[in-house]
């Protein structure tokens, strides 16, 4: 009897233990589906706003609540338009001399259609600016066959504006580079209106034997801004997909308020960045929190602030029940909101530079504070990780003058090729790709000096280098002071780089 009570109450045991073990299980199943709901509430917030972005006015605002008793008018929205009494702005008169003055008599009543006019003294002037569409020049070259008695060989001299062995002037060609380039007009519908108002109708292939042309007489300059930017003080960097042919590539920008570089490459890795850079660049890296920037050197570093900021604000739209993550997202936000202002009053004078470098330590160790301990919620606490791995790159700009706070300049420096991305589909072949990095990174380098892109084009067109762009980034006669010593350019160093053929 002893012996089978010892029996049973073992069994009993155990089948406590089996069921303790079962009510655990089911207590961290239900906990695990909860967590799964509630992800997959925020989720469908995520994608449905995702849907809806599209479709939302910029100026849409949330409806306030209406007072009790009272129907809902409808949202609150501001009044498009200018401010009352707002100056309105007309185009300025032109300050030259009329091309042509017609004189108009008074014929007809617009107001009864009657014909019975008596002229009156009264002139009323009225300035109007046109353009003219004019037909296409064709220009025959007679040349005679010279010989040279130096080395005893013939030849045909070249023409003044002529391109040997090409149909189609450089003038032409240069319009629809800047079509294309600058003003961003497909190339299909270059030759469109090639054809349409010009009467010089030619396929959208020789468009791209027209990009050919253009990026390999300018590719010597391209080379010299991939050596401005290499040894620049500041860069800032981003990428974007850019399909060649079946191929997925990638489009890259680094960018400054002296020189733009383009490049388009297989990887989306830290390789390409090292590539144009070297091994250890010697300036600052402004970029997002992507990781392939993580292993590039450089002297220091600085993450967009936009980046977090919106990080932040979505925390606060997909998770209003959290009282932890809407807390963090809300002294993210303060934060960093106030170290940009302390960063205005360093450029408007009100602080000086060591004021400004101890206020980026403040920053810091405030914003350790703030990420010490872990969160429960996945999105802040993915946000809290990322600020501590980016630790010394977050509060940059404040210790180097030069120094932006967020990445917008290479996001602006590669919106106009994403465009020309989503209706082009990229390029057709490694050429093309070729063609477009060299040709944008003369583009957006001219325009950031002021220099008209047409003008770029009208030199390429006549395979010469471009006068202006070009003069940007000749070298001075060298200063060796140092064992290190480069060429300097203007308007920043510059030393050799690797050329680049255009591929075959």
């Amino acid at each position: 009897m002893v012996a089978e009570v010892g029996r049973l109450r073992r069994e009993l045991a155990d089948l406590r233990t089996v069921l303790d073990t079962g009510v655990k299980a089911f207590a961290e199943r239900d906990a695990e589906l909860a967590r799964l709901r509630a992800e997959n509430e925020v989720l469908r917030r995520k994608l449905a706003d995702a849907h809806q972005a599209p479709f939302r006015k910029s100026h849409d605002a949330p409806r306030p609540e209406p007072p009790s008793g009272q129907l809902d008018a409808g949202p609150a929205r501001k009044k498009r338009g200018a401010p009352v009494g707002h100056r309105g702005a007309t185009r300025a008169l032109p300050d030259r001399e009329p091309d042509e003055t017609i004189d108009v008599a008074p014929d007809l009543c617009p107001h009864c259609g009657s014909a019975d006019i008596s002229p009156c003294d009264d002139i009323e002037e009225h300035i109007q600016e046109d353009i003219r569409i004019v037909r296409p020049t064709l220009t025959l070259f007679r040349k005679r066959r010279g010989y040279c008695r130096n080395c005893r060989k013939t030849f045909f001299p070249r023409g003044p504006g002529e391109v040997p062995h090409s149909r189609i002037g450089p003038v032409a060609k240069a319009a629809a580079e800047y079509l294309h380039y600058a003003a961003r007009v497909p190339g299909q519908n270059v030759a469109v209106v090639f054809g349409a108002l010009w009467g010089l109708p030619f396929t959208p292939s020789a468009l791209v034997g027209f990009d050919t042309r253009t990026a390999c007489a300018g590719r010597p300059v391209y080379d010299k801004i991939a050596e401005a930017v290499k040894y620049s003080a500041t860069l800032n960097v981003d990428e974007s997909g850019w399909p060649i042919g079946p191929v997925h590539a990638w489009i890259w920008v680094l960018t400054n308020p002296d020189a733009t570089l383009f490049r388009i490459a297989p990887s989306r890795g830290s390789a390409v960045v090292k590539d144009i850079l070297g091994e250890n660049y010697g300036g600052v890296l402004g970029s997002d929190c992507f990781s392939g920037y993580n292993p590039v050197e450089a002297a220091a570093k600085q993450k967009c602030l936009t980046h977090y900021e919106r990080t932040a604000t979505e925390i606060e739209k997909f998770h209003p029940g959290d009282p932890a993550a809407l807390a963090f997202a809300a002294s993210v936000k303060d934060l960093l909101k106030e170290a940009r202002q302390v960063k205005r009053d360093w450029l408007a004078g009100a602080l000086t530079d060591p004021d400004a470098a101890a206020s980026a330590a403040t920053f810091e160790g405030r914003l350790d504070a703030l990420t010490a301990n872990a969160l429960d919620n996945k999105d802040a606490e993915n946000l809290r990780q990322r600020f501590v791995t980016h630790r010394d790159a977050n509060f940059t700009f404040l210790r180097y003058r030069d120094v932006e706070p967020d990445n917008n300049r290479a996001e602006r420096a590669l919106r106009p090729s994403v465009v020309a991305r989503k209706v082009s589909y990229g390029s057709n072949s490694v050429l093309g790709a070729w063609n477009h990095e060299t040709i944008m990174s003369l583009v957006e380098t001219a325009r950031l000096h002021g220099i008209a892109p047409l003008d770029v084009f009208m030199d390429l067109a006549k395979n010469q280098p471009p006068h202006a762009l070009d003069a940007l980034f000749t070298p001075k006669a060298p200063t060796l002071t140092t064992a290190d010593a480069r060429p300097d350019y203007l308007p920043v160093r510059a030393g050799a780089l690797q050329e680049r053929a255009p591929p075959q």
